[in-house]
């Protein structure tokens, strides 16, 4: 590091650099500091000592001047802290994986109405996340109560990840739990006719994927995240490397703008997906999800999401980041 020597004129400051110093003294501030005179002739016999040299006796400085005394300040400053690491992220491994992405868009109640942007939803959700889990994405449209079987089967199928959206309506039953509307659902019976997530709860629970992710789009769904009015909680999200992200809190409806091409929720998931996360890596995380998004819906004066994760699961990738660097490896089975 170099030394400054500052003399003050009248009219102009000159800087000279010397050689380091091998003593200082210690400021307030923590910085060491030297201190040397300048006068109308130079340097003087310290500033001489300090230049080990690189001024004769009879020399003033590169240009002489007429100063007012004063002491240069010199701070020699330590060097910046060194970055932490990047946080580890770890990669799916698609044969060992699967990803059901499901979603009702037209109901035979009328008193539902239709949601054409769900459709919408499933094609850009599956476009974002078969970056990382390739063929193991699959697009369940205007399901049945028959399908839960095949749901399960999915879960079953790979022990790496397993990946569950639904974006529909949202039913509180009679027995205050959470129902996930299906094309038949009746409003007056959604305990008969919908799709119960406690059902969805006990596959998370039981799959053997070492991490879960539920993504739920639709009115009511933070009772996901918690018990409800019923006697057995839901439990869904402690289950072990799990990550539940719901568009709404347990009382809350969520929204699909008319005239939108995707609903308020997936439409802003989709938007972080597709511009990417400020986080040095490749990929973006589970981690890297959720404040961007609550801030994104914030701003649009629209529900903040809910979350409730593990600290295994927040680590999983499940998406390439566009703002990332371009290398990106890829899982691969153990």
């Amino acid at each position: 590091m170099d030394v400054i020597l500052s003399g003050t004129t009248d009219a102009v400051t000159r800087h000279h650099r010397l050689p380091p110093p091998d003593f200082g003294l210690a400021g307030r501030d923590g910085l060491r500091y030297q201190v040397v005179t300048l006068g109308a002739s130079g340097v003087r016999s310290r500033g001489r000592s300090l230049a080990n040299g690189a001024f004769r006796d009879d020399a003033g400085l590169t240009e002489r001047t007429t100063p007012r005394a004063a002491p240069a300040v010199i701070p020699v400053r330590a060097p910046e802290p060194a970055r932490s690491a990047p946080r580890a992220y770890r990669l799916p491994v698609p044969e060992r994986s699967s990803v059901v992405l499901m979603g009702t868009s037209v109901y035979t109640d009328p008193r539902v109405p239709s949601l054409p942007a769900v459709a919408a939803n499933l094609a850009e959700l599956r476009a974002a996340l078969t970056g990382l889990f390739g063929e193991a994405v699959r697009t369940l449209a205007e399901p049945a109560l028959t399908d839960l079987a095949d749901i399960a089967r999915s879960a079953r199928s790979g022990s790496d990840t397993f990946v569950f959206y639904y974006a529909g309506h949202g039913f509180i039953g009679s027995d205050g739990r959470l129902y996930l509307g299906l094309r038949e659902t009746d409003t007056d019976m959604p305990a008969f006719t919908a799709l119960p997530y406690e059902r969805i709860a006990q596959i998370i629970r039981d799959s053997p994927a070492r991490d879960k992710v539920v993504i739920l789009d639709c009115c009511f769904s933070g009772r996901a995240l918690k018990g409800t009015m019923s006697p057995t909680p839901l439990a869904t999200a402690d289950t072990a490397g799990t990550w539940v992200l719901t568009a709404s809190s347990s009382t809350a409806m969520a929204f699909a703008p008319v005239g939108e091409r995707l609903t308020a929720f997936t439409g802003a998931l989709v938007e972080i997906l597709r511009q990417g996360v400020d986080n040095g890596e490749p990929v973006i995380r589970v981690g890297d999800l959720f404040a961007p998004l609550a801030d994104l819906l914030a701003s649009r004066a629209l529900p903040v999401p809910q979350q409730r994760t593990s600290r295994s699961a927040s680590d999983l990738a499940l998406a390439p980041n566009p703002l990332g660097p371009e290398h990106l490896p890829r899982g691969e089975p153990s």
